[in-house]
Protein backbone atom coordinates (compact mmCIF):
# COMPACT_ATOMS: atom_id res chain seq x y z
CA UNK A 1 0.00 0.00 0.00
CA UNK A 2 0.91 3.19 -0.70
CA UNK A 3 2.49 6.18 1.99
CA UNK A 4 -0.54 8.48 0.89
CA UNK A 5 -2.81 5.61 2.34
CA UNK A 6 -1.45 5.63 5.72
CA UNK A 7 -0.99 9.10 5.84
CA UNK A 8 -4.92 9.47 4.87
CA UNK A 9 -5.92 6.14 7.20
CA UNK A 10 -3.73 8.24 10.48
CA UNK A 11 -5.54 10.98 9.74
CA UNK A 12 -9.01 9.88 9.29
CA UNK A 13 -8.26 7.89 13.00
CA UNK A 14 -7.09 11.20 14.30
CA UNK A 15 -10.11 13.26 13.43
CA UNK A 16 -12.40 10.01 14.80
CA UNK A 17 -10.21 10.26 18.22
CA UNK A 18 -10.49 14.11 17.86
CA UNK A 19 -14.31 14.33 17.67
CA UNK A 20 -15.22 11.57 20.44
CA UNK A 21 -12.53 13.12 22.95
CA UNK A 22 -14.89 16.18 22.28
CA UNK A 23 -18.20 14.60 22.70
CA UNK A 24 -16.66 13.41 25.99
CA UNK A 25 -15.32 16.59 27.04
CA UNK A 26 -19.16 18.53 26.24
CA UNK A 27 -20.35 14.88 28.36
CA UNK A 28 -18.52 15.74 31.47
CA UNK A 29 -19.15 19.76 31.19
CA UNK A 30 -22.78 18.79 30.84
CA UNK A 31 -22.56 16.70 34.04
CA UNK A 32 -21.05 19.53 35.72
CA UNK A 33 -24.11 21.52 35.04
CA UNK A 34 -26.67 19.28 36.27
CA UNK A 35 -24.66 19.15 39.13
CA UNK A 36 -24.37 23.00 39.78
CA UNK A 37 -28.35 22.61 39.08
CA UNK A 38 -29.11 20.29 42.22
CA UNK A 39 -26.42 22.38 44.71
CA UNK A 40 -28.68 24.47 47.18
CA UNK A 41 -27.00 27.02 49.19
CA UNK A 42 -26.68 26.04 52.78
CA UNK A 43 -26.40 28.82 55.31
CA UNK A 44 -25.54 28.14 59.13
CA UNK A 45 -25.71 30.92 62.00
CA UNK A 46 -23.73 30.34 64.88
CA UNK A 47 -25.65 31.13 67.69
CA UNK A 48 -23.62 29.99 71.04
CA UNK A 49 -22.21 31.80 74.25
CA UNK A 50 -19.88 34.32 73.67
CA UNK A 51 -16.00 31.47 73.42
CA UNK A 52 -13.24 31.22 71.45
CA UNK A 53 -14.13 27.78 70.72
CA UNK A 54 -15.60 27.32 67.13
CA UNK A 55 -17.90 25.19 65.41
CA UNK A 56 -16.03 22.27 63.35
CA UNK A 57 -17.69 20.60 60.51
CA UNK A 58 -16.67 17.78 58.49
CA UNK A 59 -18.91 16.83 55.82
CA UNK A 60 -19.26 14.25 53.01
CA UNK A 61 -18.97 16.47 50.19
CA UNK A 62 -18.50 20.18 51.25
CA UNK A 63 -15.15 19.07 53.41
CA UNK A 64 -14.22 20.08 56.65
CA UNK A 65 -14.28 24.05 57.86
CA UNK A 66 -15.03 25.48 61.09
CA UNK A 67 -17.28 28.33 62.14
CA UNK A 68 -16.76 31.40 64.89
CA UNK A 69 -19.38 31.83 67.53
CA UNK A 70 -20.52 35.28 66.09
CA UNK A 71 -20.52 34.39 62.42
CA UNK A 72 -22.31 32.53 59.43
CA UNK A 73 -20.80 30.15 56.88
CA UNK A 74 -22.64 29.51 53.85
CA UNK A 75 -22.00 26.13 51.13
CA UNK A 76 -23.46 24.70 48.28
CA UNK A 77 -24.81 21.09 49.31
CA UNK A 78 -26.38 18.59 47.12
CA UNK A 79 -29.32 16.23 48.22
CA UNK A 80 -27.69 13.73 50.46
CA UNK A 81 -24.84 16.19 52.18
CA UNK A 82 -24.10 14.68 55.38
CA UNK A 83 -22.22 16.94 58.40
CA UNK A 84 -20.47 16.06 61.45
CA UNK A 85 -20.61 18.51 63.80
CA UNK A 86 -18.17 19.14 66.94
CA UNK A 87 -18.45 22.11 69.68
CA UNK A 88 -15.97 21.58 72.36
CA UNK A 89 -17.02 18.48 73.94
CA UNK A 90 -20.52 18.25 72.08
CA UNK A 91 -21.09 16.29 68.68
CA UNK A 92 -23.89 15.36 66.42
CA UNK A 93 -24.50 15.26 62.90
CA UNK A 94 -27.19 16.44 60.50
CA UNK A 95 -27.70 16.53 56.96
CA UNK A 96 -28.17 19.84 55.82
CA UNK A 97 -30.77 19.83 53.36
CA UNK A 98 -33.98 18.10 54.02
CA UNK A 99 -34.95 15.72 51.21
CA UNK A 100 -38.60 17.63 51.04
CA UNK A 101 -37.09 21.23 50.68
CA UNK A 102 -38.01 21.60 47.12
CA UNK A 103 -34.50 23.39 45.96
CA UNK A 104 -35.17 26.20 48.86
CA UNK A 105 -32.26 27.47 50.61
CA UNK A 106 -31.75 25.71 54.34
CA UNK A 107 -30.99 27.94 56.84
CA UNK A 108 -29.47 26.36 60.19
CA UNK A 109 -29.01 27.85 63.25
CA UNK A 110 -26.66 26.05 65.88
CA UNK A 111 -27.47 26.84 69.93
CA UNK A 112 -26.37 24.88 72.68
CA UNK A 113 -30.13 23.27 72.58
CA UNK A 114 -29.51 22.15 69.85
CA UNK A 115 -29.75 22.92 65.77
CA UNK A 116 -32.77 24.25 63.95
CA UNK A 117 -33.30 24.30 60.21
CA UNK A 118 -35.30 26.52 58.31
CA UNK A 119 -36.49 27.58 54.95
CA UNK A 120 -37.61 30.95 55.39
CA UNK A 121 -35.89 32.38 58.59
CA UNK A 122 -39.50 32.50 59.85
CA UNK A 123 -40.25 28.89 61.26
CA UNK A 124 -37.71 26.87 62.95
CA UNK A 125 -37.50 23.22 63.13
CA UNK A 126 -35.18 21.26 65.53
CA UNK A 127 -33.38 18.68 63.47
CA UNK A 128 -30.62 17.61 65.80
CA UNK A 129 -29.45 17.81 69.72
CA UNK A 130 -25.84 18.07 70.39
CA UNK A 131 -24.60 14.87 72.85
CA UNK A 132 -21.20 13.67 74.01
CA UNK A 133 -20.89 10.79 72.77
CA UNK A 134 -19.06 10.69 69.86
CA UNK A 135 -20.42 7.57 68.19
CA UNK A 136 -24.01 8.50 68.48
CA UNK A 137 -23.00 11.62 65.93
CA UNK A 138 -22.26 9.32 63.23
CA UNK A 139 -23.11 9.88 59.60
CA UNK A 140 -27.18 8.72 59.17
Amino acid sequence: MSAIFYVTLFLALGLCNASIDSGYQLNKGMDSINEVATAITVSVQINLPLTSKKVHFNCLEGGLFEVAFDKSFDWAATAGEKCKLRFINLRTSIDPRDSNDGGRLSYWLIKLDGLYQSSDKQSWVKKAEWNTDYYNASFH
